[in-house]
This record gives C-alpha cells, structure tokens and sequence, in this order.
C-alpha cells in the first residue's frame, strides 16, 4: 500500500510553522511561529470533518492540538472538549459526551492517542466517535522539513 500524496496546501501551511530545533531528533510544528498558518490548519481540520456531522470538537491537552481543534469547532460552529491522560486514566466531561458525534483532532501522527478508552466512555454515553483527524500526516510533514 503506497502512502497517500502530500496535500499541497497542507505541506505550504507546515512549511511555515516547521520547527527544527537542535535539540530535536525531527522536525516538529510550532503553531506560534505564524498564526496565519495554524488557522489554515485548523480550517483544513474542520472541512476534513464537516462530511461527518461533527457536533463536538475533540483534543487530547496538548497546546498544538488544543489550537487546531479550537479553530475546527469555531468553523464548523460546535463546542470543543479536552482530553486528559493521567497515569493511564482518561479524564473528560464525561456528560458532555451524552449523545454527541465526536471528532478528533490530531496535529500529527506523533500526537495520536490510543482512541479505544475514548471510544468506550462515549459509547457508554450514548455518543459516537465519528472521525478521527491527522492534520498534517508524516509524509507531510517530511515533505515540509525537507522545503525549509
């Protein structure tokens, strides 16, 4: 199976918000380096959720996924919750996922979380996890690292 192609518009916005810090073993994304890029982002978010009848933004709290889901739920007009993990446990407004069609939001691939315990306290609330988002993919992601 061959990797998907690059979203040109995706690679564009990660170009400018590419971070290749010394320190770092790869490239990440810093979204305070051009806002103008974070909301291209998050607008791309939106739309890749906007077929699935989103009626809640979902992000695990981490500051890059907190941003891009923000900006997803404002365009597609929904609330937005927060994800925390503490010591393998989920901690979430759990009625705020009564009956709710939730979308995830990832920034990249590294960001991902396993979905299943997000999954089974929806389902026990009577919502659905609907769509699950990586923004910028890791193909993506190299495509922009090697552009800097």
């Amino acid at each position: 199976m061959s990797s998907p192609t690059p979203r040109a518009d995706v690679v564009d916005a990660a170009r400018e918000l590419i971070d290749l810090g010394e320190e770092r073993a790869g490239a990440t994304l810093d979204l305070s380096r051009s806002p103008a890029a974070a909301e291209r982002l998050g607008r791309i978010a939106a739309d890749e959720l906007r077929g699935h009848a989103v009626d809640l933004v979902v992000a695990w709290d981490d500051a890059r996924d907190a941003v891009l889901s923000h900006i997803a739920a404002r365009e597609l007009g929904v609330a937005r919750v927060t994800v925390y993990e503490d010591l393998g446990q989920l901690i979430v407004a759990a009625h705020r996922l009564q009956g709710a069609r939730l979308g995830v939001v990832f920034t990249t691939e590294d960001d991902r979380h396993d979905p299943g315990p997000l999954t089974a306290i929806t389902t026990r609330s009577g919502g659905e996890v609907v769509a699950t988002v990586v923004v910028v993919r890791a193909e993506e992601l190299a495509a922009a690292s090697e552009e800097s």
